[in-house]
């Protein structure tokens, strides 16, 4: 534990010392404008809350986390990198620390390119959830945006963009990604060690997205298809659909960009069986406060009647700090935090 603190506490020492530089006065020169070969920001955010269940039984907690994205670029080497630590603090349960490598790996190339390492993938047009994200993890619905811990795989991309009207531009996607026991255990079977395949295809044509998959797990096949496409300015349409096992899932939804930066996203999906629906309202200078963000959204198992609304107001200060109030109802329980985060 030591050893991560320590790590984490350099990491930050090292963005502060390029902070302390960039705000010195220099001479003229051009060869400062040309860009950091390393780049190291994060955030460190403490989120207090109460939770009071059915039975009015109150549970006290904060989940804590620091999270630190370096990355390094030059000639060859372009290193990626994002870890979080986490300290969950509980007044009824026992305290929980763990340090994550969400994304760790090194990309050879650019149009035909080579990846290898600890990477999410972000496959799929959902916003709540991505029924063809075979390889990636599922979003958390209280933050859908937040990053997500990858797997370690080998990605190859070839990108080309023809000289045509109709296909806009076009990439082929191989991704290689073998599970065991200490390696990607969420694809791990108590038989045997497994090598896991992916195929992906991306096409924009006529101004729409569209993605085609195949996966091979195991011996189970899977595909896949997604697309999207904006209507008008105001108007973006999506949709997916995965088939394997017998069994489909799907999404299919849009987001409606109104006047006066008031957003609607509306998704309506299956999985795993049941049905869902996804409603969230969100409204840029919220209340006439400039820098403020407010929304609420409302989510739904239309199957087992279960349902989870969160009402959410943000201020951004403008000098790296934010603080978000969370309200959440849900069929077990209510909340309500004060999140408060430190952007470096």
């Amino acid at each position: 534990m030591k050893k991560i603190i320590l790590f984490l506490s350099f990491l930050i020492l090292i963005q502060t010392e390029f902070a302390f530089a960039q705000n010195q006065d220099y001479d003229f020169n051009l060869d400062e404008f040309e860009k950091k070969s390393f780049d190291c920001r994060g955030y460190l955010s403490l989120n207090p809350k109460i939770t009071v269940d059915n039975k009015e039984q109150r549970l006290y907690s904060a989940i804590n986390e620091l999270q630190i994205e370096p990355s390094y670029k030059k000639d060859w080497i372009n290193l990626k990198a994002n870890f979080s630590f986490f300290a969950m603090l509980y007044s009824k349960e026992d305290n929980d620390y763990k340090f994550i490598i969400n994304n760790l790996y090194q990309t050879f190339g650019e149009d035909f390119s080579l990846s290898l390492g600890k990477q999410s993938l972000k496959w799929g047009k959902g916003y709540i959830y991505n029924p063809i994200a075979f390889l990636d993890r599922v979003k958390n619905p209280l933050d859908p945006e937040s990053v997500r811990e990858g797997y370690y795989l080998l990605k190859l991309q070839y990108i080309q963009t023809p000289e045509g009207d109709i296909l806009q531009n076009h990439s082929f996607t191989f991704v290689y990604m073998p599970s065991s026991y200490d390696l990607n255990k969420d694809f791990y079977t108590k038989e045997h060690s497994y090598n896991n395949v992916a195929f992906k295809y991306y096409a924009l044509i006529l101004d729409t997205d569209i993605d085609l998959i195949y996966m091979q797990e195991e011996k189970v096949n899977k595909y896949g298809i997604d697309l999207s496409k904006n209507l008008s300015e105001e108007l973006e349409v999506h949709g997916e659909l995965s088939y394997f096992n017998e069994q489909n899932e799907y999404l299919i939804g849009f987001k409606y960009a109104a006047p006066y930066d008031l957003t609607l996203t509306t998704e309506y999906y299956k999985k795993q069986g049941d049905n869902f629906i996804y409603n969230k309202l969100s409204q840029k200078d919220a209340f006439g406060i400039i820098y403020s963000t407010a929304y609420v959204s409302y989510q739904k198992n239309l199957d087992q009647n279960k349902y989870q609304v969160i009402f959410s107001f943000k201020y951004d200060f403008k000098n790296g700090f934010v603080v978000e109030s969370i309200a959440t109802k849900s069929s077990q329980d209510k909340s309500l935090g004060l999140k408060t985060t430190y952007y470096f």
